[in-house]
């Protein structure tokens, strides 16, 4: 696991933040972290809200990328949020058809409303895609970190969630 923040990187197109992504890939392929343990030779990428968008375009250019989960994207306000530049990164996200994805929002999301999204996720690869919008949670899952929990572990005992594949 890596976590970083893009905290002082000058938000703009999304252009250097997907860099960051990629380096930090090769960071972790490459063993340096831990000259004691075998590097990784598959990730999962995670991202939250701005991160879930930059992450998901960064996918396209990672091979070793077997997985992308995209947790409240801010879809809603993408074209303010990447300076018009947005789009782009959706483009670079459906390159990989053959990534399972995984987009998951709040039905009372502070900057995308559930249509928004579902038309997103529409065109998103149909075979790879799954959104889930888990209800009475907003952008920022206060006091449900538990069942967005359940969402990316697919525990699906107490059905606080809707499904939809693209």
């Amino acid at each position: 696991t890596l976590r970083f923040d893009f905290c002082g990187t000058q938000l703009g197109r999304g252009g250097r933040q997907v860099e960051q992504v990629k380096e930090a890939a090769e960071f972790l392929l490459r063993g340096r972290f831990n000259r004691r343990s075998t590097p990784p030779n598959r990730l999962l990428l995670v991202g939250y809200s701005y991160g879930s968008i930059i992450s998901a375009s960064a996918s396209a250019s990672i091979p070793q990328v077997i997985g992308v989960a995209s947790i409240a994207p801010p879809l809603g306000v993408r074209h303010w949020l990447f300076m018009f530049n947005g789009n782009y990164h959706l483009a670079q996200a459906r390159k990989r058809p053959d990534v399972p994805s995984l987009m998951v929002m709040g039905d009372k999301d502070n900057f995308t409303s559930e249509s928004a999204f579902m038309e997103i996720v529409k065109t998103m690869p149909q075979e790879s895609t799954t959104g889930a919008v888990l209800k009475d949670a907003d952008h920022f899952f206060r006091g449900r970190e538990k069942d967005l929990m359940d969402i990316l572990g697919k525990q699906e005992g107490d059905r606080r969630w809707t499904e939809h594949a693209s």
